[in-house]
């Protein structure tokens, strides 16, 4: 069987085409998913987007103000990972369960630092966490199909955001997530 380099890279982008119109895995909270379809629909309206965050800096901030959502195993390992790094307030942490924010709070005393202003509730109580001004940047440890839902509101209100694992398990998800990003001049990491 003889192939050239021309198959070769066609046959490859095909294949690549068929893996990145295939959902990953799962789907976004059906809310969630219509805004999804909302963003796209809305960035296919408008021409070619104005501006691209490939080699993006954020302007620099002396200190940077952290708020946590969710702090289960790997949210509390991330709160206390953050203690010990010169330059970061951890302001803020959020959780539907008060025992969660509660070792967190001892996580923070234990390291000699001040207390975060706490938000405990439902599933949704993150938005409130990202349009208090509290914070720079928005760190989720979620389950899964939390992260693009958190990592969207953060963004709109005006916060950075690190996502513990994988951000998006859907090409729309990624997409959202890109043109969030870009429009608000917002990091996701």
């Amino acid at each position: 069987m003889s192939t050239n380099r021309r198959s070769f890279l066609k046959n490859i982008g095909l294949g690549a085409g068929v893996i990145a119109t295939t959902p990953l895995m799962g789907s976004a909270i059906p809310a969630e998913k219509e805004k999804f379809r909302e963003i796209r629909k809305a960035a296919e309206r408008s021409p070619a987007m104005s501006f691209n965050m490939s080699g993006y800096a954020a302007p620099k901030l002396e200190k940077v103000r952290i708020g946590f959502v969710g702090i289960g195993d790997r949210g509390s390992d991330a709160v206390e990972r953050m203690t010990f790094i010169d330059g970061v307030e951890i302001v803020a942490l959020c959780d539907i369960r008060q025992a969660a924010v509660d070792g967190a709070q001892a996580i923070l005393a234990k390291a000699g630092l001040p207390k975060a202003k706490e938000f405990v509730g439902n599933d949704l109580t993150f938005k409130d966490l990202c349009n208090s001004g509290l914070c720079d940047l928005v760190y989720t440890a979620t389950p899964w199909e939390w992260h693009v839902p958190v990592g969207l509101a953060a963004m709109e209100a005006g916060c950075h955001t690190a996502i513990e694992v994988s951000t998006a398990k859907t090409m729309d998800e990624c997409w959202a997530i890109v043109e969030t990003s870009e429009r608000t001049k917002r990091n996701t990491v």
